[in-house]
């Protein structure tokens, strides 16, 4: 058999130049107006502060209240919620128009508009600069770490700053890693919240066996059961209530966030002793059925031969909630869709 080679030629001579602006501007340079100044893997116009070229960096609202649970008025108006509630003024922000140049936009202190998303590792970076300027304190992210502080950061992302254009204010999340280098908490200062943590639990195998997701006023915990086989097959969850949320929950919140104090809390929620979620699976490996204990719902999958879902049923004793049959061409994709409700006609 004969194998034809394909030859490719190249020449370190020849540069196509179509007259875009990838073409017009250099890449082997920071355009900071100094092309001197940093290397092509730094940018140290982001620790310079926006306020050395008469810029300044958006920030959110910095006051907030709580509506308690007995606040009569939003029961009346939202008679399923159940209080306290976090307020705070309703912002807005209108993207920028600013223009940068060829020789000017990576400046990042005279263009702070121009940065969209900011990743630091190896540790917390310091509130300084264009990009960090509000971030809070070293100290107010280790009181909500789950072992008394950020830990095991070297290299590895610590901190992100991000924003959905140059006229917001930032948004910050920093991580902390257990001593496998897993997720143990990821923590959050956001305009909806203020803060916010998720924190994760893992065993021996590497599996996630339980997320606690907290608020400033509630915990909320989610516990994982796995077979022999790995495979996730029991799931129990609580919602916890105030005060034992990030922010004490305990109606001493004061009208300035930045006096408050946050910090990771340490109640234990008792995993309820009935799972609320159960699986079982064939033996190729797909979900069999899903099972809620608690009122009585199973859900039976079919598959076909390939293994694609061909009926998905739910049912509450004898009776059919829900039924979905597929059809599906050659190539796998679904052809033909049926579904029932509540006995009703298809």
């Amino acid at each position: 058999m004969r194998r034809n080679s394909l030859r490719v030629f190249t020449t370190n001579t020849l540069t196509l130049n179509l007259n875009r602006l990838t073409d017009q501007i250099d890449p082997n340079v920071i355009h900071n107006e100094d092309t001197q100044l940093d290397l092509l893997t730094v940018n140290s116009t982001v620790l310079i502060p926006a306020s050395a070229y008469g810029k300044f960096i958006p920030q959110f609202w910095t006051d907030f209240d709580m509506i308690p649970a007995n606040c009569q008025e939003l029961n009346q108006a939202f008679p399923d919620a159940i209080g306290p509630f976090f307020t705070h003024e309703a912002q807005t922000w209108e993207p920028t128009t600013e223009i940068s140049t060829y020789t000017d936009f990576e400046n990042i202190a005279k263009h702070p508009e121009n940065a969209r998303i900011c990743i630091a590792y190896d540790t917390i970076p310091d509130p300084i600069g264009s990009v960090w300027e509000h971030f809070p304190p070293k100290s107010q992210w280790d009181a909500l770490a789950p072992k008394d502080s950020v830990r095991n950061m070297v290299g590895r992302e610590v901190a992100v700053a991000y924003r959905e254009h140059g006229g917001q204010p930032y948004h910050f999340t920093v991580m902390s890693y257990d001593e496998r280098g897993r997720v143990e908490a990821l923590l959050r200062y956001t305009e909806n919240l203020g803060f916010d943590a998720v924190y994760y639990e893992y065993n021996s195998l590497n599996e996630l066996i339980s997320i606690t997701t907290a608020d400033p006023f509630r915990l909320h915990k989610t516990w994982y059961g796995y077979d022999d086989n790995g495979r996730v097959d029991s799931v129990w969850t609580k919602v916890g209530t105030p005060p034992d949320g990030l922010g004490g929950g305990d109606g001493g919140l004061v009208s300035d966030f930045t006096l408050k104090t946050w910090e990771y809390n340490s109640t234990e929620l008792v995993q309820p002793e009935n799972a609320h979620i159960t699986y079982d699976y064939t033996k190729r490996g797909s979900v069999d059925k899903m099972y809620y204990p608690l009122i009585g719902v199973e859900t039976i999958y079919e598959y076909t031969p390939r293994q694609w879902l061909e009926t998905l049923t739910a049912t509450n004793g004898q009776v059919d909630l829900f039924r979905q049959e597929l059809t599906y061409d050659d190539a796998g994709n679904i052809t033909d869709q049926w579904s029932q409700h509540d006995g009703q006609a298809p």
